[in-house]
């Protein structure tokens, strides 16, 4: 075997290594679903139904007055993100570990670039570095307003004169 071949074989982590490394990163999940069961859920999905997860849920949007803990914002539909799986956090015992977020930041937690779904421990510090950064905030915020912006495509004519057409259309039954 080459030198380089030997080198590289030195520091590829083994399989084992690698599944065990993700079961730690997952076992988040794992450590949720047991608690959960402990509680009496039979699933995630259960818990989020639940009249005591409704409970806490209104508890922490109202505590962040409606508004997202990472950019800001007010939007019409919030959701409550847990920043961590703890028994007391699931319980409703310690707020601080969920936070009140729009749907827009709620994905840049919860979601890779590529779209696939980060590891716990990945999102908790995300979270946490987030929910602080001013910056992001900005950002977010941007984001925000920049589908309210209406589209230059046209002039005023045009944009009525298609209104009016779908108006029309919706009038018939087309639509």
């Amino acid at each position: 075997m080459s030198k380089t071949r030997q080198d590289r074989a030195r520091h590829r982590p083994s399989r084992r290594a690698a599944e065990q490394r993700r079961s730690r990163s997952w076992g988040a999940y794992d450590r949720r679903n047991q608690a959960l069961a402990e509680m009496g859920f039979p699933s995630y999905a259960a818990y989020l139904e639940s009249e005591l997860w409704r409970k806490i849920r209104l508890r922490v949007l109202r505590r962040d007055f409606f508004r997202c803990r990472f950019c800001g914002g007010k939007p019409r539909k919030v959701c409550a993100h847990h920043g961590d799986y703890e028994r007391d956090t699931l319980e409703g015992l310690r707020l601080s570990g969920i936070y009140t977020a729009c749907y827009r930041c709620h994905e840049e937690l919860e979601f890779s670039a590529r779209g696939g779904k980060l590891p716990p421990k990945t999102v908790r510090k995300k979270t946490r570095r987030l929910a602080k950064d001013q910056a992001f905030r900005e950002r977010m915020a941007e984001r925000r307003s920049a589908p309210l912006q209406p589209p230059s495509t046209g002039t005023d004519d045009e944009l009525e004169a298609a209104g009016a057409a779908i108006r029309a259309a919706i009038a018939a039954g087309v639509f």
